[in-house]
């Protein structure tokens, strides 16, 4: 599964149109808790001309088909640039019907740090994470 999903976070990276404005975010996220829904491995590609946002990780991968999810710019500053993303109509592992999951992501520049927060509606849950990241344009 790991292979199939390297290789799609790849293919996406390559194959994603950007412009001279994008950044691509390729992260490595080490989750507080050992929760299936927090990415470990998080691409964000980000056009700043257009706030275009796309997202690609394990549980877009295997739930939405292999195909890159749209997100959304959160804030982009000094300071932090942020996107937000829902996945709608997830199924655990345990066949537990999710209706929506509201994720977070918040790279502060200086730090070179990408903090990811994931919010299960209907559910007290929060799954975080925090890791370094490789920007590209």
């Amino acid at each position: 599964m790991k292979k199939h999903f390297a290789k799609a976070v790849l293919a996406t990276a390559l194959l994603l149109p950007t412009a001279s404005f994008a950044d691509v975010y390729t992260c490595k996220i080490v989750p507080r808790e050992d929760a299936y829904w927090m990415p470990r491995d998080l691409l964000i590609d980000y056009d700043k001309s257009t706030a275009s946002v796309v997202v690609m990780d394990h549980v877009i991968y295997e739930h939405k088909n292999g195909k890159p999810h749209k997100g959304k710019l959160k804030a982009d500053n000094a300071k932090r640039v942020s996107f937000t993303w829902v996945l709608k109509g997830l199924e655990s592992s345990r066949n537990q019907f999710v209706p929506e999951f509201k994720y977070t992501a918040s790279f502060i520049k200086k730090k070179n740090l990408m903090t990811v927060t994931a919010r299960p509606t209907g559910y007290p849950d929060v799954f975080t994470g925090r890791g370094k990241c490789q920007i590209s344009k």
